[in-house]
């Protein structure tokens, strides 16, 4: 082993003298300092007075996570005067780092008091710390727990002996250092300087509890602060060789990083190894020494420092990596080269393994392929430029890499081989004079012949049967061992040897056995437990349920009885209850919900009846309305009876039922519709579902909005089903639809039929919210044929408009009076005021031309809609479907005006046609006037 001591170490002597020659004296008494700060002229930034944000940097060893921080602004005296909040951001990778809100600062100094907790465990206790700054001098201070054992010292040191804040913190600094065994240096400004950072990162080492409990970090953080709170450091003392054993299993997990450890921090630690193991002076690059089972070696920094650095494991197997060193050296797998950059052991480039391990590159080794890891080196080139390269053509990768993998495996074939046979990735083998040569699976056990139906099965995992024409052809396992995967034993799961396999049905026609995905293999997998929606086992603690074709598992806070039990809870048993050892639970949207007694509904916990005899039936408890649900959904699923929370319909007509019962006996006539604000709805007397009573219900208007609905009010019923009401001026009839709504609904609809507006009267609809007109329907019905009176454009039009309706059969006018059709200035003139014609845009967004499909509807029978001009019916008469023309207020020319023109199918779900369609404006009979309110 060679040294390199001589020039090294003078070069060292000389930069010591010069250090030692422009350094403080480190001796002097602390009272220098005392009621005197020499530097206060020189204040970087004062924030008093001024309306400032505060932010700064924490500078933590990296097990400990900042999680809040607050601002306390400080007298000189360090007397408390505001708290503000500041805000934590950043994260590990980039550091964390605080600000707070804009306010004005009486003074430059305050306390930040932060807590941190140590690692992300979810039961990591809060550790509270505080460190006094001068945002004067510091404006984006770098906070730590060195800072932090300090404050408290530093406190006394102003508000006891009269120091200034920078000068008590400078003194509390030394004697910090001293406790720690480490050299004061003059002039260090610690929140902006690492070392103070260096020397925080022994601290838990030297409090010994780098494997023990928060709160023993806490108890022993407590007893150094209180040490250096009182003065009393002297008496403060650490066990140097358990720190010195702490230091080396840190540097040996790569905690410590050498290479950036500030020098006062190494030379520390070198110093304290000398100290705790009796080391010689460092003074020879590559110097080793042995002190019981720890070894050290002499190494230097690329910033010549010297210290002691202790062996790690490689050192320990192969010698010292130190500066100068350059030998390389494998370890299992792996090539390491001595790296001065890291001063350790490191993996080599692939390109240095491969010249280690094979040798350099030369004519009897070219075209050679040979790998190391993941890289695939070839011998190639000419004369001085022969050497090792990983550029391989594409067209020979699979080639290059085939045989450099088998050469690492099982080496050259060399006389002594003859014979020996190999398998590679699933290929065999025989060494024949001097070349390795491809044989068949069955030459690789015994010879190439076989009889058919004969089977192989070679390690680790490939399997053979022979053929009818007597070869060997490569099966799986399945079928080597004639496992069938059918509709008989889906999802049942076997093990190959290698992974677990289930039978599944794959592409509507394919039974196959699929290797189960890692994050499937969980047990009711495994053991092939029951495939049902909602079914729950459980395994050791843990619970699993089937929902959405997969097994899945089920958190502990959602295994709750009635889901354990798998009572049902979907669209049919929603809003219903069960029990389980008096608790209650609640099916919500399809999910069980654990409620308390307070929030269960009172028939509930009285135990009261609910079925199809009762349903509907409302029931008052004190304040409490409820009522029974039974029977059938909207979807003709039977459902759970259950008692729900009575809506406000149900509770208004409860109410009127009981105290004014007496309006609805002589029967509708005469009665009128009356708006109850509470439950924003008209109420009226309706015949009973029975047909034999009336009593009061909640009666709709169309699909008319509720607010306008309450302008109808106090009309009257001038027969059972017809309703009159006069409103602003204007008279409107409405009539019972179609059927008894009341049948299914708790309401029943009257439908929009009449309205007289000023003195005229229309056939009116409400659809989609907006009011319709048109003229009343006639009585009056002809064929096309039959047309006397028409237009010049008629026919012409005609022919064009039948391309797009494609009328079949016969057209027939139908419900016709003087003025169902018009021409287009007829049109104009109809609308009565507060209405108009629609543009083309309104008629395609109207919706007239389309079934509404719920029962809700007021156009559920749109046959006989308001609408009706021309009818397509077939030779018999028989209708077909409705043909609609209706003038829009969009003109293209002086002649010509936009059509909106659609079908009406006799089926109840067609897709209806629609279009826009140039009319001339003379056009008749055809186009229809149909006017909608502003």
């Amino acid at each position: 082993m060679v040294y390199f001591c001589h020039k090294i170490f003078a070069a060292l002597i000389i930069l010591t003298a010069l250090f030692a020659a422009g350094c403080y004296d480190h001796t002097y008494d602390y009272s220098d300092y005392e009621n005197h700060d020499s530097s206060r002229g020189s204040v970087l930034f004062d924030s008093s007075g001024a309306f400032v944000a505060l932010s700064g940097k924490f500078s933590l060893d990296e097990s400990f996570i900042p999680k809040s921080l607050t601002i306390t602004t400080l007298t000189q005296k360090l007397e408390e005067l505001d708290v503000i909040e500041a805000t934590i951001g950043g994260n590990r990778s980039i550091g964390y780092s605080f600000t707070s809100d804009s306010i004005v600062y009486p003074t430059t100094l305050a306390k930040l008091s932060f807590s941190c907790v140590r690692g992300n465990l979810a039961d990591a206790k809060e550790i509270a710390f505080e460190e006094y700054v001068d945002f004067g001098r510091y404006p984006a201070p770098v906070i730590n727990l060195f800072g932090a054992l300090e404050s408290s010292r530093v406190k006394y040191l102003v508000q006891e002996d009269g120091f200034y804040l920078g000068n008590a913190k400078k003194k509390a600094s030394r004697e910090i250092f001293k406790m720690f065994g480490m050299e004061w240096q003059e002039g260090v400004e610690f929140e902006s300087n690492g070392i103070k950072f260096e020397a925080l990162r022994l601290m838990p080492y030297l409090l010994v509890v780098s494997d023990t409990s928060d709160s023993a970090f806490a108890t022993a953080y407590k007893r150094m602060s209180d040490a250096i709170g009182n003065g009393d450091v002297e008496k403060f003392s650490f066990d140097t060789l358990k720190i010195a054993d702490e230091l080396l299993v840190r540097m040996n997990n790569r905690d410590l990083d050498i290479t950036k450890t500030d020098s006062t921090s190494l030379l520390f630690y070198s110093t304290l190894w000398k100290k705790a193991y009796g080391l010689p002076e460092c003074d020879c690059i590559g110097k080793s020494s042995m002190i019981a089972d720890r070894q050290f070696v002499c190494d230097m920094r690329k910033d010549s420092v010297l210290f002691w650095k202790p062996f790690d494991s490689l050192d320990l197997k192969y010698g010292p990596c130190y500066h100068g060193n350059t030998d390389n050296i494998q370890h299992n797998d792996t090539v390491y080269v001595c790296s001065e950059a890291a001063m350790s052991w490191v993996g080599a480039s692939p390109r240095t393994a491969i010249e280690f391990l094979f040798g350099s590159c030369d004519l009897d080794k070219k075209g050679k392929y040979r790998a190391y890891h993941d890289h695939v080196f070839m011998c190639d080139g000419y004369g001085f430029s022969i050497r090792w390269t990983d550029t391989i053509p594409s067209y020979d990768k699979e080639k290059a890499e085939f045989e450099a993998y088998f050469y690492n495996k099982y080496g050259d074939c060399t006389e002594e081989r003859e014979k020996e046979k190999a398998a590679f990735n699933d290929k065999y083998f025989r060494c024949h004079n001097g070349k390795w040569e491809s044989i068949t699976p069955l030459g690789y056990v015994t010879d190439d012949s076989c009889s058919v139906g004969d089977t192989i099965m070679l390690p680790p995992s490939s399997y053979y049967r022979c053929d009818k024409n007597n070869n060997w052809n490569p099966v799986g396992y399945f079928d080597y061992y004639n496992i069938v995967c059918s509709e008989d034993n889906q999802y049942e799961v076997r093990h190959d040897g290698i992974a677990y396999h289930w039978c599944v049905f794959r592409n509507g026609w394919n039974w196959r056995w699929e290797r189960i995905p890692a994050e499937k293999l969980i047990p009711p997998v495994l053991n092939h437990d029951t495939r049902r929606d909602g079914h729950v086992v459980k395994y050791d603690s843990t619970y699993y349920i089937f929902r959405d074709d997969e097994w899945e598992i089920l958190p502990n806070e959602n295994a709750i009885p009635p889901v354990v039990y798998e009572d049902e809870c979907g669209e049919t048993n929603d809003s219903t209850y069960v029990i389980y050892d008096r608790e209650y639970f609640f099916c919500h949207n399809s999910k069980w919900l654990h409620v308390t007694k307070e929030n269960v509904l009172a028939p509930v916990l009285a135990g009261d009846s609910c079925s199809t005899d009762n349903m509907g039936e409302v029931r008052k408890y004190g304040d409490e309305y409820c009522v029974c649900v039974a029977g059938y959904n909207q979807y003709g699923q039977r459902i759970t009876s259950h008692w729900s929370t009575a809506t406000k319909d149900q509770i208004v007509i409860y109410d009127r039922n009981r105290s004014r019962s007496d309006y609805c006996v002589a029967g509708q006539v005469g009665s009128t519709l009356e708006w109850d604000e509470t439950a924003g709805g008209l109420f009226g007397c309706v015949k009973s579902v029975e047909g034999e009573t009336f009593q009061w219900a909640r009666v709709k208007i169309g699909d008319m909005d509720s607010l306008e609905q309450k302008k109808f009010a106090n009309g009257v019923f001038e027969k059972e089903g017809v309703y009159q009401c006069d409103v602003s001026g204007s008279h409107y009839v409405f009539d019972s639809f179609f059927w008894n709504d009341k049948k299914w609904k708790d309401f029943v609809r009257l439908r929009l039929e009449k309205a007289t507006i000023d003195g005229v009267e229309y056939d009116a609809r409400m659809i989609n919210g907006k009011m319709y007109v048109r003229a009343p329907f006639g009585s009056k019905k002809f064929y096309l044929s039959d047309i006397e009176t028409k237009s010049e454009s008629f026919d012409s039009f005609y022919q064009k408009w039948n391309r797009w309706a494609g009328v079949k059969d016969t057209l027939r006018f139908v419900c016709n009076r003087e003025n169902t059709f018009t021409t287009w200035d007829e049109a104009k003139a109809f609308c009565p005021a507060g209405f108009h014609i629609p543009d083309t845009t309104e008629w395609k967004q109207s919706g007239v031309n389309e079934w509404k499909r719920t029962i809700d509807s007021d156009e559920m029978n749109r046959i006989s809609n308001i609408i009706q001009g021309m009818d397509e019916v077939d030779s018999e008469g028989s209708f077909k479907r409705s043909l609609i023309l209706l003038w829009s207020s969009t003109s293209k020319d002086d002649s010509t005006q936009y059509c909106f023109t659609y079908e009406i199918s006799s089926l109840l779900f067609h897709n209806n046609i629609k279009t826009v369609i140039e009319c001339p404006k003379d056009l008749k009979p055809m186009g229809q006037a149909m006017c909608v309110r502003n």
